[in-house]
């Protein structure tokens, strides 16, 4: 009798353990979490501040003469970050004149 009692301590003890062990790492975790969060924000915080200092820096006038000294011919980014809305509507794919999807299985494109 005393030898199963002491069993059943020793098991909820053994439990109880394990149980303190995970929250343990749940903890960890969610620390960890918090600091990967808190080390992206002071990556963008810098970005921003990286991207306002090459704007204060740099005119588009002087962007133009660089690129004439370059060879090649430099075209502008479609997406451009600083536009407030997206280029077009959603669209469907069967719907551009060179589909090669069949008009009886239309898939969604989104952008321009």
């Amino acid at each position: 009798m005393f030898g199963k009692l002491l069993a059943i301590v020793v098991v909820l003890a053994v439990m109880a353990l394990a149980l303190l062990v995970e929250r343990q790492r749940r903890t960890e975790t969610m620390l960890e979490i918090s600091r990967t969060h808190s080390r992206i924000l002071e990556q963008e915080r810098s970005i921003a501040r990286l991207r306002a200092e090459v704007a204060r820096r740099i005119r588009p006038g002087d962007v133009r003469v660089a690129l004439r000294t370059v060879a090649g011919e430099w075209v502008p980014l479609p997406n451009r970050l600083d536009r407030p809305t997206a280029p077009t509507s959603p669209r469907l794919a069967a719907d551009r004149p060179d589909a090669t999807v069949p008009a009886s299985t239309p898939a969604t494109e989104f952008g321009g």
